[in-house]
């Protein structure tokens, strides 16, 4: 199963993940024994998902940036790249020169 689909299915009617471990864990414990409609379209949560998901969050090593400037040059330059500009690293080293010039100048 793919990891989106775990996260989907984790939401669960709340539409929300929790940022708390122990909630999050419960969470993925509850997917297990959660009964699906018919029309359910995902494959159900199986033990080894629960391992996957749990392995891709723990690992992930991310910052939440709202600083607007920021996210308009990574949007720009993934734009850019979707547009057929380059190739994803020239897409990574042109966002990272122009955050790291950002950073500069605003520190």
């Amino acid at each position: 199963m793919a990891l989106y689909e775990n996260l989907y299915a984790l939401r669960g009617n709340n539409h929300s993940i929790s940022p708390v471990k122990e909630r999050f864990e419960a969470g993925l414990k509850r997917t297990l024994n959660t009964s699906y409609p018919e029309d359910y379209q995902f494959t159900k949560i199986q033990p080894e998902d629960i391992e996957l998901t749990q392995e891709a969050v723990y690992n992930t090593q991310k910052s939440v940036c709202s600083d607007k400037a920021v996210l308009e040059a990574v949007i720009e330059e993934i734009n850019a790249f979707l547009g057929g500009k380059g190739n994803n690293e020239e897409c990574a080293a042109q966002i990272q020169s122009r955050i790291s010039l950002y950073m500069a100048e605003h520190s």
